[in-house]
Order: C-alpha cells, then structure tokens, then sequence
C-alpha cells in the first residue's frame, strides 16, 4: 500500500471517527456534512473526496460496527475453545 492510500484510510477513519462522535453526542440530525467539515477543520468539498453523501458514511458506520461485533464475536468463540484457533470467516 502507498503512502497515498495510507494517508487516504488515516482520513477516513477520521472521518467516520468524527461522524460517530457527532452522531454520539448529538443524534442522527445533527449528523450533517457542513457539521463534520467544520468538526475536521476541512472543506465541506474535501469530504466528498472520500465519501459521496451523507448516506454513505452511514454505510460506512454500520459496516464498521459489523465488522467490530464480528471481530468480537470470534475473539468470545476463542476463548471458549482456547486450542482451537483456527478462524472460519
């Protein structure tokens, strides 16, 4: 992966680190893009570099609380069978 890409995922979870936050501490209204430019110190035009609509960072959320239950999930399944590590997803 290049510097880039790396520097391109660092601003997406930032993104969604600062949407979650907003979401958090102030609802699902509140969530606005001009809120979350103005949270990230960016433009509301460099956020849609990164993410297409206000829709699309809640895809983004819910995929990563997906995957996060999952990731919990298999680590509970692990320590109830502690030999067997093998990962079936």
């Amino acid at each position: 992966m290049g510097r880039r890409d790396e520097r391109r995922q660092t601003r997406q979870r930032l993104l969604l680190d600062t949407a979650m936050s907003i979401l958090a501490d102030e609802g699902l209204d509140a969530l606005t893009i001009p809120k979350l430019a103005e949270r990230m110190g960016a433009s509301v035009g460099g956020l849609y570099r990164y993410f297409p609509s206000k829709e699309a960072i809640f895809v983004a959320l819910q995929e990563r609380a997906v995957d996060a239950f999952a990731q919990a999930q298999q680590e509970a399944l692990n320590a109830l069978m502690p030999g067997d590590t093998q990962d079936p997803v």
